[in-house]
């Protein structure tokens, strides 16, 4: 639905267990979990921030997805619901194309819920100078069961520092299997595909074959949000780490959207 909340409707809310909400304000989206209280799975794009608005939880969701710009709702791109709601049931969480993605809300929002999260995906919309994404490292993020990690636009800070905690230390992202970047051809502060490569290769190693956690079974490694040529020739040298990850039975993905170069 776009910029109507259920108040506008007479239809059976409380039996909907699947909903999309455009254009709405916090309280918008507060109004819908209310009424409707058997949602497991729900995506909203936030149209404005209210600093006033209390925090409401829902038991039931498991599958929530913060939306940004769409054909139908171009003035919807904020995180800020991330601020006002707990989900304690959350598997999976999707941060897509918005403007004002906050590492603080997000951790947060992780140490409310306690939520038995399995799947994160964090992509904002654009980044704009030396705003690439991060993460806090924290003990509410590390002790995250997530078995699928996938960033969008990893600042040359964090991607570091999460590498350095994954490969050495069993209990940081305990039960990771599938790790993904994306978005990495951008300059600055953000990490480009070739510094990622190098950045990559040894702790990547080292986690897949680390004992007292799960095995990583994928690491994908995906340049630009378009299909655009990689701008860099990489060497043998370079890849062979990540051929001889594949070669064990590892699925590795270094390249475009359409094409790899293992």
């Amino acid at each position: 639905m776009c910029a109507a909340p259920p108040s506008f409707l007479a239809l059976p809310w409380q039996q909907l267990t699947k909903f999309t909400g455009e254009v709405y304000t916090v309280r918008e989206c507060l109004e819908s979990l209310r009424a409707m209280p058997n949602l497991t799975e729900c995506a909203f794009g936030v149209s404005s921030l209210e600093d006033d608005t209390e925090v409401f939880s829902h038991p039931n969701i498991q599958h929530f997805n913060v939306l940004g710009c769409s054909h139908l709702a171009a003035g919807a791109a904020s995180a800020d619901i991330l601020g006002h709601v707990t989900l304690p049931a959350l598997r999976t969480l999707k941060i897509k194309d918005v403007v004002d993605f906050n590492h603080w809300t997000l951790d947060l929002f992780l140490l409310r819920s306690a939520a038995p999260l399995r799947k994160l995906v964090i992509c904002p919309y654009e980044v704009v100078g030396n705003e690439f994404t991060e993460v806090i490292l924290s003990d509410t993020f590390f002790t995250l069961r997530l078995t699928e990690l996938e960033i969008w636009d990893p600042s040359n800070l964090f991607l570091p520092l999460l590498f350095d905690s994954i490969a050495q230390d069993a209990n940081a992202l305990p039960r990771l299997r599938n790790l993904s970047f994306r978005g990495c051809d951008f300059g600055t502060s953000g990490m480009t595909v070739g510094a990622v490569i190098d950045e990559a290769a040894l702790p990547v190693t080292q986690r897949r074959h680390l004992a007292g956690c799960a095995q990583l079974q994928s690491f994908h490694l995906v340049a630009g949000r378009r299909d655009v040529a990689l701008d860099t020739v990489f060497s043998e040298a370079r890849l062979l780490p990540f051929k001889k990850l594949k070669e064990s039975g590892m699925d590795i993905y270094i390249g475009t959207e359409n094409s790899s170069v293992i």
